[in-house]
């Protein structure tokens, strides 16, 4: 309640800071209106009693002077610019509230109105947000997948086991890469660091500990530390890579895996399993796309995760392949919009994280969902306070 409160403070401040200009062609408006008032009284009491004779009207002409004089004063008033135009904002920005939608100011409804280009991120936006861990591979579990293979695909298989019996470490079964996993991913606030936590925690997989002061996260990349004697890497494969693992790119043979989202281990320089997982995609979220294409506006999805995961969900809600950008990081999601922009695109980005908080930054609209971080949504010019993806299109 208390950030509710604070943000459409904040975000009545800003408004008023914004209708500074306003106030400043009101307030020259005004002087224009004295001028003309004046410039009345004076015609009137010249050439006022040459024109309407006595007869029609009571008094002197001074008198009629000041009368029309009071009435220009009256009619052209400059209310309606200084207190209508800000009036009805105020009212917008209040509805908007009661439907759950926080803006930051005003102006916000007007510079809405004409983006032609939205930014969707996918973890926590297209999708719900809270993954699930579905499967660990170690390299004892690829030496064992089905034989029920195309001749490709399972020459394909006899490298990648072979690769994996020179690069993995092959003393760590499943419980044991996730158990390590979570010991890392425990310190972070990343919806698959938590995921992989609640899975460890579900098979009861022991709780240990990183080594104080070991630990060390990458937004959009990953996060290492240490743990014993061990040093424990889990993120992309570009991530463990960085920290020692050897080069080079696994095949996923099980079709069942190609489009699940996965996160790499390794334990001193050695793969030591794949940690599988996938998020479940808003039931809203094919609508909302379907209604802004309908509206002409171009729509791209951004994800930190690798192309074949991200065209599949991108194939369920309606974004065209090639407005996917895969495996992109925080930094070159701002770079992404901020190329949009150079274009004379008036760009929304919607997201919900921290790896989104640069780019909902650079955007003219930023959107944070209200089921994200903290950093998403003080950066953002709309908070969705019902997490609703539809409130986008509304």
């Amino acid at each position: 309640m208390a950030f509710v409160v604070y943000f459409w403070w904040k975000g009545n401040l800003t408004f008023f800071k914004k209708k500074k200009l306003e106030f400043q062609v009101a307030g020259h408006f005004t002087y224009g209106v004295m001028a003309l008032s004046a410039a009345t009284f004076m015609f009137w009491n010249l050439f006022g009693a040459r024109i309407i004779p006595a007869s029609i009207y009571q008094g002197s002409a001074v008198s009629l002077a000041l009368q029309l004089s009071c009435s220009v004063l009256v009619v052209a008033c400059p209310c309606a610019l200084g207190l209508a135009t800000p009036t009805a904002m105020l009212v917008g920005t209040s509805l908007g509230a009661t439907r759950g939608l926080l803006l930051r100011g005003g102006n916000i409804l007007e510079k809405f109105s004409m983006v032609n280009v939205i930014i969707f991120d996918k973890t926590g936006t297209l999708t719900i947000g809270r993954p699930v861990v579905t499967k660990v591979v170690t390299p004892s579990r690829m030496d064992h997948s089905d034989s029920r293979l195309s001749g490709y695909t399972f020459f394909m298989m006899i490298k990648c086991v072979l690769w994996c019996r020179q690069h993995f470490d092959g003393s760590w079964s499943e419980d044991d890469v996730l158990k390590l996993a979570a010991a890392v991913e425990s310190n972070t606030i990343h919806p698959v660091g938590k995921a992989i936590v609640e899975a460890a925690q579900a098979v009861k997989s022991p709780n240990i500990k990183v080594v104080d002061g070991t630990f060390v996260e990458e937004p959009g990349s990953g996060a290492v530390a240490v743990i014993d004697d061990k040093t424990v890497s889990v993120g992309t494969l570009e991530w463990v890579q960085r920290h020692g693992v050897g080069d080079s790119l696994l095949l996923e043979t099980d079709e069942e895996l190609r489009n699940k989202s996965v996160v790499y281990v390794g334990v001193n320089n050695k793969l030591a399993g794949l940690i599988y997982f996938e998020d479940q995609i808003r039931e809203d979220a094919r609508h909302v796309v379907d209604s802004l294409h309908r509206q002409g506006i171009s729509v791209y999805m951004l994800s930190g995760d690798k192309r074949s995961t991200a065209e599949y969900v991108a194939s369920i809600v309606g974004i065209p392949k090639d407005k996917v950008l895969s495996q992109v990081k925080p930094d070159e999601k701002r770079k992404f919009v901020s190329e949009l922009q150079e274009n004379q695109n008036v760009v929304a980005m919607v997201g919900d994280g921290i790896n989104d908080a640069a780019a909902l930054a650079s955007a003219h609209i930023g959107v944070a969902m209200g089921g994200g971080v903290g950093a998403a949504s003080e950066v953002s010019s709309i908070v969705l306070m019902g997490n609703r993806l539809s409130q986008v299109s509304s």
